[in-house]
């Protein structure tokens, strides 16, 4: 996480209070396409919470407005 916050511009530890006692401090995750729909459970879109989310999570633009 510090790493990733220097990327950022941040301080080196600016993140690091925010996750210090969480169990999951980065999760890669991949959704391929559902070959059964109909015979799937899981969850619905945006019910993850992420605090960095590449691209928005279905927003379909950025904050300038641009696409």
């Amino acid at each position: 996480m510090e790493l990733i916050g220097i990327s950022l511009g941040l301080e080196q530890d600016y993140l690091r209070d925010f996750f210090q006692e969480n169990d999951s401090i980065l999760r890669l995750t991949y959704y391929p396409p559902c070959k059964t729909p109909d015979l799937t459970l899981g969850v619905g879109a945006h019910s993850d919470a992420p605090l960095l989310d590449n691209p928005p999570s279905g927003h379909g633009r950025w904050p300038s407005g641009a696409y």
